[in-house]
């Protein structure tokens, strides 16, 4: 209630914070809607001009984005200066004034709640950022990640908090599932795979092929597939492949002879796990021991349980993966 008492009392302060929260609607929340249809209107004005008259690339887009945030500070002392010179406990404020606190306090509970319970033990949205898991998930893809399939470690915490060691409620991974964990190289880059080795497996490549605990892996051929690199389209054969636990789901394979089809036999050593993407030969994956390895199940945060947003087909789809 303390938040909530001084987000209501509207001190100069206060008035500076909410305004950058919620600009440029802040000047509501001081009874100034002639401000707040102002700066709106402005905020609009550059972005979208900016967007029309600039080039489309990284340079300009972080001068645009100084520019409306050097704006945003702009209306936040400006609402400070407001609040200074203003007696609110003897000024009647309009009703959008009057809702703005409650609303503010709402949002503020909100965002506290899906930061701290829904994002780290619940479910997490989670960009698809490559085209390692071509064809199942696409570069663009929007998925919800499972937060309590495998357990909680530390990784599935805002900024990694130590709380706790190791993982609580553990819950093993599945052959096939496809999973999201945190590179233990650098647990600030996250990474989604699909689990092929379980602790204790042997795994191999050979000309292509993958070989689990010494046995051949089913494939079958079902398909061509077009990929663009660097501008130019490359076709790929598209397998549905079967894990021995009976799993299937389709890869892509350029040919047989990329440098990550044919490998030495790796073991998977205890409360590990060995990941492969489906773009085969395009995936940094467990193949690639100086940069990924193998998979500690305290890094793995979460499993890939739903598309919401298909790029291909541009759409909202809430798939299950």
């Amino acid at each position: 209630m303390f938040i909530y008492k001084t987000i209501k009392a509207r001190g100069p302060k206060t008035a500076f914070i909410v305004t950058m929260l919620t600009f440029p609607l802040g000047m509501f929340y001081l009874n100034r809607w002639r401000w707040a249809l102002i700066y709106t209107s402005l905020y609009i004005s550059i972005f979208y001009a900016s967007k029309i008259l600039l080039p489309n690339n990284s340079d300009y887009n972080d001068v645009i984005g100084f520019t409306l945030i050097a704006f945003m500070l702009m209306g936040a002392f400006h609402a400070y200066h407001i609040a200074k010179k203003t007696d609110f406990k003897h000024l009647k404020l309009s009703w959008y004034a009057r809702i703005f606190p409650p609303v503010i306090f709402g949002l503020i509970a909100v965002m506290l709640f899906i930061s701290f319970i829904i994002r780290p033990f619940i479910f997490e949205p989670f960009n698809i950022p490559a085209q390692s898991m071509r064809p199942t998930l696409n570069a663009g893809d929007y998925i919800f990640s499972s937060k309590s399939a495998y357990g909680h470690s530390k990784y599935a915490l805002p900024a990694n908090l130590p709380l706790w060691d190791g993982k609580i409620l553990k819950k093993p991974p599945q052959r096939g599932d496809i999973i999201i964990f945190d590179l233990a190289k650098n647990p600030k880059i996250s990474y989604i795979k699909r689990v092929i080795g379980l602790p204790n497996d042997t795994i191999q490549m050979l000309r292509g092929r993958l070989f689990i605990n010494g046995v051949l892996v089913k494939q079958t051929k079902t398909s061509s597939f077009t990929l663009e690199e660097h501008g130019e389209d490359a076709t790929y054969t598209q397998y549905t492949e079967q894990l021995p636990n009976g799993k299937t789901y389709e890869i892509l394979s350029k040919s047989d002879h990329e440098p990550l089809d044919n490998t030495d036999v790796y073991t998977v050593p205890n409360e590990h796990y060995f990941v492969l993407g489906d773009n085969r030969d395009n995936s940094l994956d467990s193949r690639v021991i100086s940069q990924v390895s193998m998979v500690h199940e305290d890094y793995i945060i979460g499993k890939a349980s739903i598309r919401y947003y298909n790029v291909q087909k541009n759409k909202f789809t809430f798939e299950k993966i």
